[in-house]
């Protein structure tokens, strides 16, 4: 039910299925934002849609992740991504966390390395 109410709209569903004992499931947004916090706050929107019997559903799940994933890149040096505190405890009053993913950076082959 819960991933039947959070896909296809606005959420897309990635991944269901288990990964050990677990059952998971993993959605991204439909649409790009421009900062982390509008990020969450599209994904809190979503989770305040949910019909009471979803909301039991996320309420009873073992994690709550709200994960943004960042791709990393040889520039800029550092980036700080900010979270307003309301949302932060929009996602804390939900049982959420919070969890950053960054993955590394794309590696240029030697023929990409020299034309940059």
């Amino acid at each position: 039910l819960l991933v039947a109410e959070m896909s296809p709209r606005p959420l897309l569903l990635l991944f269901r299925g288990k990964i050990g004992a677990v059952e998971r499931a993993h959605f991204e947004l439909g649409r790009a934002t421009r900062t982390v916090d509008a990020t969450l706050r599209a994904l809190l929107r979503a989770l305040g849609r949910l019909s009471p019997a979803a909301m039991r559903a996320w309420k009873a799940a073992a994690r709550r992740d709200l994960n943004i994933g960042i791709q990393a890149g040889a520039t800029p040096a550092s980036t700080a991504f900010a979270i307003a505190p309301e949302t932060a405890q929009a996602i804390a009053s939900l049982g959420g966390r919070i969890v950053f993913t960054v993955y590394a950076p794309a590696l240029l082959s030697r023929s990409a390395r020299r034309r940059a």
